[in-house]
């Protein structure tokens, strides 16, 4: 059996960082960042508990073309801010985790009359995706 290496400070970093760069690819210039990332974490959240399991959050990262280890979502989700009466210690209370990750790193937005970019919607995109795995081989 092979032995688990601990995920590092470095590479929980690391994914916060590739996740505000592709959010910010993704939002256009009328919205916020923060609001579309809000928007896929409530599309994995159909109870909407204002939280979501490890799971769910390798799959927020997904549609943003991020890949994370079971254990890096794990850990994710252990570091992130709670609320004082949380009772799930594994859920990711992804309100918090998203203002966080936006308040500790501002981000420039483009400047106001700039060319909106032509990016798809993440949410979009992640239909587009399943739709084609599940159509059969022609």
């Amino acid at each position: 059996r092979r032995k688990r290496q601990p995920v590092t400070a470095e590479r929980l970093e690391e994914i916060e960082k590739e996740l505000r760069l592709r959010v910010e690819e993704h939002t256009p210039t009328y919205e916020r960042g923060q609001t579309v990332l809000l928007k896929v974490f409530r599309a994995f959240d159909p109870d909407a508990r204002q939280s979501i399991p490890s799971g769910a959050l390798r799959k927020v990262l997904e549609v943003f073309d991020i890949k994370a280890s079971e254990a890096e979502a794990r850990a994710i989700t252990a570091s992130s801010p709670r609320p004082p009466d949380a009772v799930d210690l594994h859920e990711l209370y992804y309100q918090m985790f998203t203002q966080r990750l936006f308040v500790r790193h501002k981000v420039p937005r483009q400047k106001t009359g700039a060319a909106e970019p032509s990016v798809e919607s993440p949410l979009r995109l992640s239909s587009q995706r399943l739709d084609a795995s599940e159509a059969p081989d022609a």
